[in-house]
């Protein structure tokens, strides 16, 4: 009979807890509800999987500005350039940099390369020496005027003090948004650009 009760017991203290654990999960839903939108935080602001954009352009237009902006805006050069026919008459180009730094010889090297990095390495008591980052374009002609621009980046830096090494990291999307931004100018005012 005891063995009983106190199963009963059990059973219904397991209740009230799981009553109490879905009342406060459907309150925490609620405010957020109320809320509405979620804040996307900063970091995350112009973070994707893939960067890409399409232009109603021709290839060649599409392709220099690519090479425009390593040039020009980054101050860069250009490691390697090829243009390919496909099989459909189309063209596919890509544009590779060497690596590009934007964050060198400063005292905030490593806020820098924070702001630009989606989850930067942290070492206790690290001294980096500089951000950097490697641009690939890939331009595709999917129709006529019709070009799809892919940015591939990667983002590196080099830590100088405890383990003397590169770490490689993925952006956050700032640079690669700064980049589509360029060359969507170049691509609409191609004779700013000379």
């Amino acid at each position: 009979m005891k063995t009983q009760y106190y199963e009963n017991l059990k059973k219904l203290a397991l209740l009230l807890i799981g009553v109490l654990f879905f009342s406060l999960n459907s309150a925490v839903l609620a405010d957020d509800e109320e809320e509405g939108v979620q804040k996307i935080p900063d970091k995350l602001k112009y973070y994707k999987e893939k960067y890409e954009i399409q232009f109603d352009s021709d290839f060649q237009t599409v392709f220099d500005a690519c090479k425009k902006f390593i040039e020009n805006n980054l101050s860069c050069q250009i490691l390697n350039s090829k243009v390919r026919d496909q099989d459909d008459g189309t063209h596919r180009g890509i544009v590779r940099s060497e690596l590009c730094i934007f964050s060198q010889n400063e005292s905030e090297i490593f806020k820098t390369i924070q702001k630009y990095a989606l989850d930067a390495p942290f070492i206790r008591g690290g001294v980096w020496t500089s951000g950097r980052m490697q641009y690939t374009f890939i331009v595709t002609e999917i129709g006529d005027n019709k070009i799809n621009l892919e940015l591939r980046g990667e983002m590196s830096g080099f830590e100088n003090h405890v383990s003397f090494k590169a770490y490689f990291f993925k952006s956050n999307g700032l640079l690669e948004q700064e980049a589509f931004d360029a060359i969507t100018e170049l691509v609409n005012n191609p004779s700013k650009s000379e």
